[in-house]
């Protein structure tokens, strides 16, 4: 079986081996307010996040906590990053909860 040269051209011109593609990103969860990495998964931020965890920013709706964290994309050795706010707000909770109530 003979390979044609210009074929395999074509086919490496279309594969992906850049190391900016996402694959070869390392990406972290950094907190801002206990100055910790966690890891970058929904599940752990939440969990990270809880009624104990201390926070000096508070929700003007519900008065419950306001965190920030940092997602660190580091790319070839460089850093970038983005903040971003967390909150689990009650206040449609206590909207429900308060409309729901049968007048006395």
């Amino acid at each position: 079986m003979s390979v044609n040269v210009q074929d395999l051209e074509e086919v490496e011109g279309r594969v992906v081996t850049d190391s900016v593609h996402e694959r070869f990103r390392q990406t972290r969860v950094h907190c801002d307010d206990c100055n910790r990495d966690i890891s970058g998964n929904w599940a752990a931020i939440r969990k990270h996040f809880d009624d104990s965890h201390p926070s000096d920013r508070h929700c003007c709706y519900c008065k419950g906590k306001v965190f920030t964290y940092r997602t660190i994309m580091t790319i070839d050795s460089r850093e970038s990053s983005d903040s971003f706010v967390y909150h689990k707000c009650k206040h449609k909770e206590q909207l429900q909860t308060n409309t729901s109530k049968e007048p006395t």
